[in-house]
């Protein structure tokens, strides 16, 4: 039984470093591409080029700086030693200022906020819970390439609150749930 759980946790730290590893080169790719093509001394860029090829290398950053904490909060996560900062979290708001930052990332897809106006504060971590609704709300725009809706929302129940992210996109095949 230690052996076959030991494999299995060795078989997810290969995935995930799989996974990580080709989710680092798609930023650092289009940072790269951009910036040496602007760079290129046989070219004039007018200012709405150089505009749209510095917003993409920003988000690229932006997207890049995200994962590599992801990355070190696995790390911390796995030597046991993430600290979580707790305090009052809304999550309506916090959702609304995720799903803000995905307006400007794409014109394929709506977003929807379904929160009621009555749910309670949640004690947490504010910053890990805008880290995992990132990850959500990104990986909906991802896997729905034609588009759609995103519907982030959440209810409470007696003794918790639920929040989901839902999306129109082609679904996690059964062997990777």
């Amino acid at each position: 039984v230690d052996i076959t759980r030991f494999r299995e946790a060795e078989e997810m730290k290969s995935t995930f470093i799989s996974v990580i590893s080709h989710e680092l080169k798609t930023p650092v790719a289009l940072i790269k591409g951009y910036a040496g093509t602007l760079r290129r001394e046989d070219a004039c860029w007018d200012a709405k080029t150089l505009n749209e090829g510095l917003t993409v290398i920003e988000e690229e950053s932006d997207r890049l700086a995200r994962l590599i904490d992801d990355l070190l909060d696995a790390s911390r996560i796995q030597a046991g030693v993430l600290k979580l900062e707790l305090g009052d979290v809304r999550l309506s708001q916090l959702a609304a200022r995720v799903v803000d930052g995905f307006r400007l990332q794409t014109e394929d897809h709506q977003f929807e906020l379904d929160f009621p106006a009555n749910l309670p504060l949640v004690l947490a971590d504010e910053e890990r819970l805008r880290q995992v609704l990132s990850n959500l709300v990104n990986n909906a725009i991802k896997y729905s390439p034609g588009g759609g809706a995103i519907r982030v929302g959440g209810w409470s129940e007696s003794d918790r609150v639920v929040v989901y992210v839902a999306d129109e996109g082609i679904g996690i095949p059964a062997e990777g749930q």
